[in-house]
């Protein structure tokens, strides 16, 4: 029965862990001072990148994206940093313009940045 009981802590406590949202700002306050933590600093370019480009590029970027786009992966920093950014100002791209838009839209140019490095290792 202490087993189960064991058990239960381990689980609650793993459910609190996981709770947190990107999105949300947690607070700390140390005496007068109050210090503000955003998930989202903690966010990497492996994780950007898994969840907004694997889908269609692959793990490795050794996919052609929706069976028309050029293979990522084996790319210079600077080749990929000039598609992102051109991507996201809309000078770059054809038929894949509007939804890659539409994807590098939703990071700020730091994230676009760890985005490239990690592609970049590729």
């Amino acid at each position: 029965m202490e087993h189960l009981h064991i058990f239960q802590i381990i689980i609650i406590a793993i459910m609190f862990l996981g709770c947190s949202k990107v999105d949300t700002e947690q607070k700390n306050i140390l005496g007068a001072q109050e210090i503000k933590l955003t998930v989202k600093e903690s966010k990497s370019g492996e994780s950007i990148y898994l969840s907004k480009c694997a889908p269609c590029h692959g793990l490795y970027g050794e996919k052609n994206a929706l069976g028309k786009s050029q293979v990522i992966a084996g790319w210079r920093e600077e080749k990929i940093k000039t598609v992102l950014f051109g991507y996201k100002d809309g000078s770059y791209g054809r038929e894949f313009k509007e939804m890659m838009r539409g994807q590098i839209s939703q990071l700020d140019d730091e994230e676009i940045e760890l985005v490239v490095e990690y592609i970049s290792k590729f």
